[in-house]
C-alpha cells in the first residue's frame, strides 16, 4: 500500500515537473518568421496576387499577402495544407509535421480544427476574410505579425519553412502557395558568440 502510495505521488510529481517545464519552455528559443513568398497560384482561380514583409523594428516583421480571386467565382470548401520543413545541409528536407484543415467548416462549425483555431485570430485581426464562407473578391492579410503565445513548447533549433497551400474542393483544387521562412534560435544565442 505504501509502495503505491509512493509511486503515484513519484507519478504526480514528475507529471507536474515536466507540465512546468513545457510551460517554461518557450523562454528558451525565439521564433521569427523574417521573408514570406507567394507561388504556383492556379490562373483560373487568382487574378493577381502578392507577398512581402516589412520590418517593424529590428525584431519584429510584419508579412502582408493579397490574393485577388477570379470574378463571379466562390469558394465553399477550402482546405489549408500546413507543412513545417527543417533546414539541413542547405535544403528543406526534414518534415516536422504536415497537416490539413477544412476552414469552412471551422468557420461554419461544423467541424474542429486545433491549427485553425491557433491561426484563426491572428488572421481575422489583420485581415478582410469574412467570418463565414464563402469567399470571394479581393483577399487582403495585412501587417501580419506571428506571436510566440501559441507555440508548441519546443521547436528544433535553425531554418525551417513552413508550406501553406490553399486549396478548394473535394478535388482539393491548387488556390495559392503561401511560403514562410522561419528562424528558430535559442534566447541568448547573440550573448553565447560573444
Amino acid at each position: 500500500m505504501a509502495k503505491a502510495i509512493r509511486d503515484a505521488v513519484f507519478k504526480g510529481l514528475l507529471l507536474f515537473f515536466i507540465a512546468a517545464y513545457i510551460c517554461q519552455a518557450k523562454r528558451l528559443y525565439t521564433f521569427d518568421v523574417y521573408r514570406v513568398s507567394c507561388d504556383q497560384a492556379n490562373p483560373k482561380l487568382v487574378v493577381n496576387f502578392s507577398c512581402s514583409s516589412r520590418s517593424l523594428n529590428r525584431t519584429l516583421k510584419a508579412h502582408t499577402v493579397q490574393i485577388a480571386l477570379a470574378p463571379n467565382m466562390t469558394f465553399n470548401d477550402i482546405y489549408f495544407l500546413i507543412k513545417y520543413n527543417q533546414r539541413i545541409n542547405n535544403a528543406y528536407r526534414r518534415s516536422i509535421a504536415e497537416y490539413e484543415e477544412n476552414l469552412c467548416k471551422y468557420l461554419n462549425g461544423t467541424a474542429k480544427a486545433p491549427l485553425t483555431k491557433i491561426l484563426w485570430p491572428y488572421l481575422r485581426v489583420s485581415s478582410n476574410m469574412p467570418e463565414r464562407c464563402p469567399f470571394s473578391g479581393l483577399i487582403n492579410v495585412t501587417d501580419l505579425v506571428f506571436g510566440d503565445e501559441y507555440l508548441p513548447p519546443f521547436l528544433p533549433e535553425g531554418q525551417a519553412k513552413l508550406d501553406v497551400h490553399i486549396r478548394n474542393g473535394k478535388e482539393r483544387v491548387p488556390i495559392l502557395n503561401i511560403r514562410y521562412f522561419i528562424e528558430v534560435k535559442p534566447r541568448g544565442a547573440a550573448m553565447l558568440n560573444l
